[in-house]
Formats: structure tokens, C-alpha cells, sequence
């Protein structure tokens, strides 16, 4: 029942946005009310700091004080002029004790010249025109506070009659002061001067008010404020999944109100509605959600926003930037993102139904099983992105067949990230993969690759499954990843025997830093200390391994003879690699050597896993190096004929 109350009266209210009579009524009173007030407060600007500064002058005191008159009083008119047009440059700033002080202090300078009224006593002068100043800077900011009221609700039409009737009261004043006794033309000259100085600092305050500049917030906070009176408020209330399309919500009272999914399309005036506490409040959150269904936004650079429940579906979105955006529970369904940057975004419980996804580059987004995929059309994606664009396009080759991206990405999404800070030995960490497969389960070892992030530091990944206890995993792949590596230092790798195993987890990815005394407190970080590898393996060592075990392939008959020219061509491109560190070479040929030792067996006795997760290294080795890399070209070349002889 109290559902069904809250609906009506949400109804009625969006009823009244439609038209109310009494809305329009209150506008014209309001927006009249501000016309009036810029008027009096822009004539009272002038008159404080006109006056003051310029009529209460004496040309024979000035006279008398011969040049230091003369420049005291061309200091005054230059320090008039930029105090009367400083806050259109710096706005509510200039009431900050800064510029008070320095305005002080300018003025103490020039009353030392001995000008201002009273030649002998300096302090009241003095005193008056800081005084005067800050009556006209306060005169200046009401009445653009005044303007932005009046554009609010008549637009351009109310700033021009709030300008008018500004100058046409101080004209009044220029005239009526004109006909009295010892006005000279110099004072009505300075008079006018002064009017349009004021007018200008005026219109400069509130036309970058209007266009939500940040240091003139201020002044369209307290016109939003004013315009609001007598409005209709949705003032904390829940707006979830509500349409308020092609609605004039000027002065609407939005604050704290839940938005959850709530439609904006072609909605107008949004930008004089009360919206602190929402997502609105950003100038380019509220345009991309006033956008019209399948329009095309103007700007598409909506990096680290905030766009926390956002209804942004059926949009052509396609090329935008979302790079570190917070997505979370945003409603994307029907939307064209094809070739959308969401590296790095939050897209928690975020909605892809009917998307279209192609081409965009998913680099380290955070997604959970509430993320929704249904039917996503997507061609291929990019899992990083380089300098110059996106890079490591999945599927390798080919595209998603309808219904493959879902499946993919949800693989791609349960892995565990092992953290390595020494030189791994890529061997003996397939190995201890595979060992805790086959022992434990849980694991998907087809899903292993292994990258560099720069120096002394490795990530390795590998697939989980759903029900799998991710601390367990981890902790026992670096025990046995110690263990395997201590007997191949040892020379005793023959020892080692492995079947393949494993399975799909769907988990959180967890960190394990590799390295000595294991704590598993966190729950979700493994932090080891120390030296995991402790490879003492040469890079010539591998090779000598490598080209026997490559002749002892050439010696069988077969594909084998094709086996051999392709290790025999990866192992030369190793070599002769200039793009490739020492450490990337190493890691390099152990993977070619586990792919020979694995090519050697008979095709019914080959590990494919080993022979996959070898093959994931080398593309992970390759993924951050440029076409230059003669081993990245050659993989490239080969990598599909190799899977295929390996019946991968």
C-alpha cells in the first residue's frame, strides 16, 4: 500500500512537470523579482565604488600636490577599473583574504600620496574606499546572483532586460546628477565609465555562472537556490526505473533523490534543477543522460566519472571513453559500445544485454556474476591497451560465434594472479600448475599466461573454477612450484611425472606476491618473502637442450618434420632477438623447451594443457613488444599451424 501511494504521488508530481499553471504563474513572479534586484544592486555597485572613488575627488588638493597628485590619482582610476572587473575573472574568490589585503594594500599606497579628500587626514579616506569596494563588489554579486535567476526561466531575453534596466536606472542617476551645481563633464564621463565597467564585470560573473564554470558555482547555486521556491521536490525520494523523458525539469528539487535507472532522455532545462547529492550534478554526467535514444553524444570522453546506476541504453555510445569510469548497476542494454574503451571501469551488476561490444578494450575492468551479458553481440575484444591503441585482440583469430563472448568472459573472469618478483622458471611453474590440477582440481591450466610488468616484476594467471578454494590453490601451486624448481636446479627433472587435470572456478582474483614465509591472514593476498626461484638455468643451457631435443623430433617421421622447423625457427628468433631482455629471453626458451620436450611423445601421450599453457606464455612474452620483435612477427606466423600439429 505504501508503494502505491508513493507511485501516485510521484504520477501527479510528473503530471505537473507536463503543465502547471502554477509553475508557470511563480516563474514569471520570480524572474521579474530578479530583473528588479539586478537593476537596484548593479545601480548600487556603481554607486559605492563610483562615487566614492572617483566624484569625491578635489583638483585642487590634486593641484597642490603637484606630481605625486597626479599619479595618485592615476593610480586611483587604475585600481577603480581592475577592483570593479576583478570578480568577473575570479569570481566569489575575491572575497578570500588574499585579495582583500592586497586590495588594502594597493589602496594604503596610493593614499600615501596625500589625494583622497582630505590632504591631512588619510584614515577616513582610506578607510571609505575599501569600504566602498566591498559594498560594490557585494552590489555586483547580487545582481548576477539576479541574472542567473532571470536566465533560469526567460534565457537569453531575461539577461538582456536585466542589463537594460541596470544601465537605464544608473543613466537616470547620470542625468538627474548632471544638472546640479559644480558638475563638470569629467564627472559624467567618469560616471559613465563606471556604469559600464559594472555592467561588464556583471554580465562576465553570470554568463560563466550559467555555464557552470568552477569558480562561479557560487553564484548559480544561490540563483538555483532562489528559483526553486514554490517548485516541485523530489527531495529523497526513490525514482528507480521512473521516465522523465522530454520533461522541462528546470527548478525541480532532485537532492539526494535515488536515480537508480531513472530515464532523462531528451529531458530539458536539467541543468537549473537541484541536484546535489546525484549523479547530475556533473555537467557531462547529465548531458550523456538527456542524450535521445540511438543519438550519438557530441563529446565521448567520459573518463573517471561517476555514472553509478546511469540508464544509458539504447545509445550509440560506440567509440566513447569509459576509462576508469565507476559503472556500476549501469543499464548498457541495446546500447552500440562497439570499439569503447572500459579500461580500468567498475562495472559491477552493470547490464550488457543486446549490447554490442566489438572492438572495445576490456584492460583490467572489474566485473562480478551480477554483470549481465545476455545475447551481447561482440566480434572480438582487446585485453590491453598500448601507446598508440588497443592490443591482444581475443579470440586470436576468427570471431565470437553468438553466445562465445559470454562464455569466454566468464572463464577470463575467475582466474588467480600469481605475483612473482624474481625471474620465474616458466617450467616449473606449468608444472606445479598442472601437479595441482591433477591432484586438487579446481584449476583451468588452459587458461595460463605469464607477462612482465616491468622489472623483477611477473604476473602469472591461471584458470579457476567456481566452487574452488582459491587460498588452498594458491598456497599449494607456490609450495609446489618451490619443490619442482629445487629438482630441476638439481638436475632431477626427469624425476618429475605430470597428468593433466583441472576445471572452470569462477572467483575474485587473488594475489600471491612469490617470494618466503607464507601469510594467508588477508583471506585474499598471499604475501611470500624471499626467493622463490632460485634458477640457476642459462639461457645456453636451454639452447643445448632445446636443439637436441629438436633433432630427436627431426629423427621422427611425420608432421614432426614441420614440429621441428617451427621450434627450430622460434628458437633462432630467440637468439637474434634485440627486442627481447636477457630475462625475456630465458622465459622464452623454457617455453619452447617444454613445447619440444611435449612434441617429442607420441600424439596419444602429449599433455595438451602443458602444451597450451607453454603456448600462452610465449603470446604473454610477445603481447608488450612491437612488430619489430622478430620472435612477436614469427608467433604470429606460426601460431596457427602450431596448434594445429599439436592438436591443441
Amino acid at each position: 500500500m505504501a508503494v502505491e501511494v508513493k507511485d501516485d504521488v510521484i504520477a501527479h508530481k510528473k503530471e505537473q512537470l507536463k503543465f502547471s499553471f502554477k509553475r508557470r504563474i511563480v516563474g514569471v513572479v520570480l524572474a521579474s523579482l530578479g530583473v528588479l534586484s539586478a537593476s537596484l544592486f548593479s545601480f548600487v555597485a556603481f554607486l559605492s565604488v563610483g562615487l566614492v572613488l572617483i566624484q569625491n575627488y578635489d583638483f585642487k588638493s590634486i593641484s597642490e600636490a603637484g606630481l605625486s597628485g597626479l599619479i595618485g590619482f592615476a593610480l586611483l582610476i587604475f585600481i577603480y577599473v581592475v577592483t570593479t572587473v576583478l570578480p568577473g575573472f575570479i569570481g566569489f574568490r575575491v572575497f578570500s583574504g588574499t585579495t582583500v589585503a592586497i586590495c588594502a594594500a594597493c589602496f594604503g599606497f596610493v593614499s600615501y600620496f596625500g589625494f583622497l579628500l582630505h590632504l591631512k587626514d588619510l584614515s577616513s579616506p582610506f578607510l571609505l574606499v575599501v569600504l566602498g569596494i566591498l559594498i560594490g563588489w557585494i552590489g555586483e554579486f547580487i545582481s548576477s546572483v539576479s541574472i542567473v535567476l532571470v536566465y533560469s526561466f526567460w534565457k537569453s531575453t531575461g539577461v538582456f532586460l536585466s542589463i537594460f534596466f541596470s544601465g537605464l536606472s544608473s543613466a537616470f542617476f547620470v542625468k538627474d546628477m548632471s544638472v546640479r551645481q559644480g558638475v563638470t563633464s569629467v564627472d559624467i564621463l567618469l560616471s559613465f565609465t563606471g556604469i559600464t565597467l559594472n555592467l561588464i564585470s556583471v554580465f562576465i560573473i553570470s554568463r560563466r555562472a550559467i555555464r557552470e564554470e568552477k569558480d562561479f558555482a557560487w553564484f548559480r547555486e544561490q540563483a538555483i537556490f532562489l528559483s526553486s521556491f514554490w517548485n516541485i521536490s523530489f527531495y529523497k525520494q526513490d525514482l528507480t526505473d521512473q521516465s522523465l523523458d522530454d520533461l522541462d525539469l528546470s527548478h525541480v528539487d532532485f537532492r539526494e533523490a535515488k536515480i537508480h535507472h531513472t530515464s532523462f532522455r531528451g529531458a530539458r532545462n536539467l541543468e537549473f534543477a537541484r541536484l546535489q547529492g546525484t549523479i547530475l550534478a556533473d555537467l557531462k554526467v547529465r548531458k550523456l543522460l538527456t542524450t535521445s535514444e540511438e543519438s550519438e553524444p557530441s563529446d565521448k570522453n567520459f573518463s573517471h566519472l561517476n555514472l553509478v546506476g546511469a540508464n544509458l541504453s539504447n545509445l550509440n555510445l560506440a567509440g566513447t571513453d569509459f576509462t576508469g569510469a565507476n559503472l556500476a548497476n549501469v543499464d548498457f542494454s541495446k546500447s552500440n559500445l562497439a570499439g569503447a574503451d572500459f579500461t580500468n571501469a567498475q562495472l559491477f551488476n552493470t547490464n550488457f544485454s543486446d549490447a554490442c561490444l566489438t572492438e572495445a578494450c576490456i584492460c583490467d575492468w572489474a566485473i562480478n556474476h551480477q554483470t549481465r551479458f545476455e545475447n551481447t553481440k561482440c566480434d572480438w575484444v582487446y585485453l590491453k591497451r598500448g601507446k598508440f591503441g588497443p592490443l591482444e585482440k581475443k579470440p586470436d583469430f576468427g570471431e565470437f560465434k553468438p553466445g562465445e563472448f559470454e562464455k569466454w568472459i566468464r572463464q577470463l573472469q575467475d582466474t588467480i594472479d600469481i605475483i612473482l618478483r624474481e625471474q620465474p622458471n616458466v617450467r616449473a611453474l606449468i608444472r606445479a600448475i598442472e601437479k595441482v590440477a591433477y591432484s586438487s582440481g579446481g584449476l583451468d591450466p588452459s587458461r595460463f599466461s605469464i607477462e612482465s610488468k616491468g622489472e623483477n616484476l611477473y604476473v602469472a594467471r591461471v584458470g579457476t573454477a567456481p566452487e574452488a578454494d582459491k587460498a588452498e590453490l594458491s598456497n599449494t601451486i607456490i609450495v609446489n612450484y618451490n619443490s619442482i624448481n629445487e629438482l630441476m636446479i638439481q638436475g632431477e627433472s626427469n624425476r618429475l611425472f605430470l597428468n593433466p587435470g583441472g576445471g572452470y572456478m569462477e572467483t575474485q582474483n587473488q594475489n600471491i606476491s612469490a617470494g618466503g614465509n607464507l601469510d594467508m591472514s588477508s583471506g585474499t593476498r598471499v604475501n611470500i618473502e624471499g626467493d622463490i626461484t632460485g634458477s640457476s638455468i642459462t639461457l645456453g643451457d636451454l639452447n643445448g637442450q632445446v636443439s637436441n631435443t629438436i633433432q630427436s623430433i627431426r629423427d621422427i617421421e611425420g608432421d614432426n618434420q614441420n614440429l621441428a622447423e617451427i621450434l627450430g625457427a622460434l628458437q633462432s628468433a630467440i637468439n637474434n632477438d634485440q627486442a627481447l631482455s636477457e630475462s625475456q629471453k630465458l622465459q622464452a626458451m623454457e617455453a619452447v623447451a617444454t613445447l619440444a620436450e611435449e612434441s617429442q611423445k607420441p600424439k596419444e601421450q602429449r599433455l595438451p594443457k602443458i602444451c597450451s599453457m607453454a603456448m600462452n606464455a610465449l603470446k604473454g612474452i610477445t603481447s608488450t613488444l612491437t612488430d619489430a620483435s622478430k620472435l612477436a612477427d614469427l608467433l604470429k606466423t606460426h601460431l596457427p599451424t602450431l596448434i594445429k600439429l599439436l592438436g591443441l
